[in-house]
């Protein structure tokens, strides 16, 4: 198993953490370092990441006080992570360890550098699916990413993306965004910088009790998308 630090980004998600590290430290024992970084809870997560700490030299946290935003707790992941490889799961285990063991294999069995989870190419499946209202906000998005910035990739939001450190290190000055929409930066940036990366059909869940508004979340993403774009 390739050197590999999974990051997690966490507020408040002791219930959902207490599902996902498990299944993921039972899958890959002590070949991948799972990193969970709290954004600013207030709930029982510290405690318990604390107890995980004491009983797994391979899982660690980090602590923050205040929210960060996903994409700033994902980014605080990855510049403490040390490995050959970082990348990120949702807390909600809606990509499940065998799902994200696809984007290993990919990036390591691949002359790419990076790979993403993608819940719309041929071979992937939704089981159970989105409601339909945030496949539609979802499609809608994807289609305004694809037409403004030319990535030409069915699925930027799925939480399940893999790269190798060196792509991080060489692009990570250029990252300005923390929210919902950080991962289409990320990918652009990439794309810019020259870098080759690829989607990886999986088995994707959905989990209710988010609390994203899918309508006023993606307006506040387009608004940063058309920012950033403004300066390409």
């Amino acid at each position: 198993m390739p050197d590999v630090t999974i990051v997690i980004p966490a507020i408040n998600e002791e219930k959902r953490l207490r599902v996902t590290v498990p299944a993921y430290l039972e899958y890959f024992k002590e070949t991948v370092n799972l990193l969970i970084v709290d954004n600013g809870s207030r709930d029982g997560t510290i405690d318990y990441l604390k107890d995980l700490e004491a009983k797994h030299r391979n899982i660690s946290h980090l602590e923050f006080d205040e929210a960060l935003g996903k994409g700033g707790a994902v980014y605080a992941g990855f510049n403490a992570a040390t490995t050959k490889y970082v990348g990120f799961v949702d807390a909600d285990i809606s990509t499940p360890p065998r799902e994200f063991e696809k984007l290993i294999n990919a990036i390591t069995n691949e002359s790419v550098d990076i790979a993403i989870a993608s819940r719309w190419l041929k071979g992937a499946r939704m089981d159970p699916p989105q409601p339909w209202s945030r496949r539609v906000n979802g499609r809608l998005f994807n289609v305004f990413v694809n037409l403004m910035f030319g990535l030409q990739l069915s699925d930027t939001q799925c939480g399940a993306k893999l790269m190798k450190k060196e792509v991080y290190e060489d692009i990570k000055d250029k990252l300005t965004l923390k929210g919902f929409s950080f991962d289409v930066e990320l990918l652009w940036q990439a794309k810019k910088a020259g870098f080759k990366v690829t989607e990886v059909p999986i088995t994707w869940k959905y989990i209710p009790g988010h609390s994203f508004n899918p309508f006023k979340g993606g307006m506040k993403a387009v608004l940063e998308l058309l920012r950033i774009a403004s300066d390409k």
